[in-house]
């Protein structure tokens, strides 16, 4: 009688070590989730703070209407990020643009009056490089 009651209790004490460990993975599970979520959230703003900015260059681009075209081919620079004020200086995350400008001719060799606009924002996300683009065709105004 003695014997059997020990069993029970050991059965029921691997029963429970056995649920606890099918819950601590299921937990581990979840918590993972949590953080890749929380990565994707943060390629995603990096994303638009790169669109922003290449649509404002494209913006100041066409606001000169493309008039010197050479003014603006092989342009570069740089901003960083400013939306997370507890840090300063060289913490923000750095983003690099460049822009190309390519004029379109004709068949007959003749120059379009529309350019090819290329914008590139680079930044360094995780120790990997990422890149976002904007193409865009623009109108040169001819006098």
């Amino acid at each position: 009688m003695k014997s059997q009651s020990f069993l029970i209790r050991g059965y029921i004490l691997i029963e429970t070590l056995v649920s606890v460990a099918v819950l601590s993975i299921g937990l581990i599970m979840v918590i993972n989730a949590f953080g890749s979520g929380i990565g994707a959230l943060r390629t995603s703003r990096n994303y638009t703070h790169a669109s922003i900015l290449a649509e404002e260059k494209i913006s100041e681009i066409g606001r000169e209407l493309l008039l010197d075209v050479n003014k603006w081919r092989g342009k570069s620079g740089s901003f960083f990020d400013a939306t997370d004020p507890s840090k300063s200086g060289e913490e923000r995350k750095k983003f690099e643009y460049k822009i190309d400008v390519q004029l379109l001719y004709d068949e007959g060799g003749n120059m379009l009056d529309i350019a090819l606009l290329k914008v590139a924002v680079n930044w360094d996300e995780l120790r990997l490089m990422r890149q976002f683009e904007i193409l865009r065709y623009m109108r040169r105004k001819i006098f």
